[in-house]
């Protein structure tokens, strides 16, 4: 006979391996709540498998979301907020916060976005000895669309949807956590705010918490919930607007995390040294990111990520072991040629581009509206010039494969924009890989390669060196959609700026699919880009 899962006094049930705990079958307190979150094993990062240990700036977040109503809670990047939001899901979901057919319900700017919560928490619950796999006991929907966990045995249930308020009908939440609700779409962000409220008011002391860094506009919902009021609490760790940009004191103010996590300090004093250096966005992104003086929310173009999301994943330390991914976008006499190369195993990523030399460089950046950029991106390296007006696409292929030399390839993702041209070139050179033809940013394949890039960036696991080619081609991106809201690359207009991004985006897509292949993948996708004669490392 199946021994039945135990239960503490309020009749919620107790993770495996738990001790049952004496309490009230009133709320419970924080010092329970916590040492049920402590018994977690951390799933990501340089404290992968240890014991969760929540910082005292954290405890009060607690603190406050078991009295409170609403809760207001800015704090830098990096500083666990989003590991806070997974483990309250998770013991909503079966701790002692527990509640009969609960819906707790995670909204940021995008599904990719939450989805970052979403696999934090289930790995938690695994951590716990949970199989969610097994159906008899969860619920578990995990794709493109829907976000959500259901635990079978008391109806609780976590979801997680972007900020579309046409996504908000329906929903039923105790609990709603409201994640980097600054970086909400503006269009999206006080339609959604109303719908959340809404929703909250079906239920009983149903609570709202919104988390991230704050917003630069006073007129902001977030920002109205950071003055605080009745019935609210409010939490705030961040830089004084005046303070200087690189004191201790500023960053100690927006970082309270940095006595425990020591690596955080590492990353920030990097950042700052590229923020002194470079300016531009990568101080916008020292100023927004790590010290939380206030990310601009007006008139926000729709672009594939934002230019503080891209420079907060640079890095000075280029990892191009394991396989290689290369997407490619071969361009007319007035854009770019360009290709990316992605290492999924370790998340290094490279783009580099070329122009054919009439005219010449300073003449295109004049005719492009960019002044000397171009000029700037072949001195440094990022670009290169071939003789004519087309680039050629023979000695563009032999340079790119002596920059890939020695390295095994997964496979190719490409336009189909002059295939055949490509092909010719390639069989000359004698390369055989996969090559995946596709039009570029249409149906479901141009959908998943946008969302792979977007999702490896946020979730910090794309890393690269210092661009002007892919700042520049970031900062130029926009993004169009279809009736459903799903993206593809706006390229009407452009001038070639954006065929890095374009290349990057298949690049990461190829390489993201490789590392993290869906079951109905794993059969046919590894077998195509991984087996058979066609891979191996490349030696010219």
């Amino acid at each position: 006979m199946k021994k039945p899962r135990p239960r503490d006094r309020r009749g919620r049930f107790v993770s495996p391996g738990e001790a049952e705990v004496a309490v009230d079958p009133a709320t419970p307190t924080a010092a329970e709540v916590i040492r049920w979150l402590e018994a977690l094993k951390v799933t990501k990062g340089p404290l992968v498998g240890e014991k969760l240990s929540i910082m005292p700036f954290q405890r009060q977040v607690i603190e406050g979301i078991l009295s409170h109503s609403e809760v207001a809670f800015t704090v830098a990047r990096g500083n666990g907020k989003t590991t806070l939001i997974a483990a309250i899901g998770a013991a909503v979901l079966l701790g002692p916060m527990a509640i009969p057919y609960a819906e707790v319900v995670v909204v940021a700017s995008s599904l990719q976005q939450a989805t970052i919560a979403f696999n934090h928490t289930k790995r938690f619950l695994e951590s716990l000895g949970h199989d969610l796999t097994d159906n008899k006991l969860w619920r578990l929907s995990d794709n493109d669309h829907h976000r959500r966990i259901e635990c079978r045995e008391n109806g609780a249930s976590l979801r997680c949807i972007g900020s579309n308020p046409k996504k908000a009908h329906g929903l039923d939440p105790v609990l709603v956590m409201a994640d980097e609700p600054s970086q909400w779409e503006e269009n999206h962000g006080p339609a959604m705010y109303a719908a959340l409220v809404t929703a909250l008011g079906k239920q009983k002391n149903a609570t709202l918490v919104a988390m991230g860094t704050r917003p630069k506009s006073p007129d902001h919902w977030f920002a109205q919930m950071l003055r605080g009021g009745p019935g609210m609490y409010v939490q705030w760790h961040a830089a004084e607007d005046d303070a200087d940009d690189f004191a201790p004191e500023s960053i100690n103010a927006a970082n309270p995390a940095l006595p425990w996590m020591p690596w955080l300090g590492e990353a920030i004093e990097r950042e700052a040294e590229k923020a002194r250096l470079y300016g531009g966005p990568y101080l916008a992104s020292f100023r927004a990111l790590r010290l939380n003086k206030g990310t601009s929310d007006v008139a926000q173009p729709d672009v594939i990520v934002r230019a503080e999301e891209w420079a907060a994943c640079a890095s000075d330390k280029p990892d191009r072991r394991g396989p290689l991914a290369i997407g490619f976008d071969l361009g007319e006499a007035s854009s770019m040629t360009a290709y990316a190369l992605y290492w999924p195993s370790t998340g290094w990523f490279e783009a580099h581009g070329a122009f054919p030399s009439d005219p010449d460089l300073a003449e295109r950046g004049l005719l492009d509206f960019v002044g000397d950029l171009y000029v700037r991106m072949a001195s440094r390296g990022e670009i290169r010039t071939y003789p004519g007006k087309v680039t050629p696409v023979f000695p563009f292929f032999r340079d790119m494969l002596k920059d890939v030399e020695g390295h095994e390839v997964i496979g190719v993702v490409a336009d189909r924009y002059r295939q055949k041209a490509a092909e010719q070139a390639l069989a000359t050179l004698g390369v055989s890989w996969n090559i995946d033809w596709r039009g570029v940013g249409r149906g479901k394949d141009g959908i998943y390669d946008i969302h792979a890039f977007q999702t490896e960036i946020l979730e910090g696991r794309l890393q690269h060196g210092e661009s002007l080619l892919m700042t520049s081609a970031i900062e130029g991106s926009r993004l169009e959609r279809d009736t459903n809201g799903n993206p593809r690359l706006d390229r009407r207009g452009k001038h070639g700026r954006i065929d890095a991004l374009q290349a990057a985006v298949l690049g990461a897509g190829l390489g993201r699919s490789w590392r993290l292949p869906s079951p109905e993948e794993d059969g046919d996708l590894i077998k195509y880009y991984a087996g058979g004669e066609t891979v191996g490392a490349w030696s010219v």
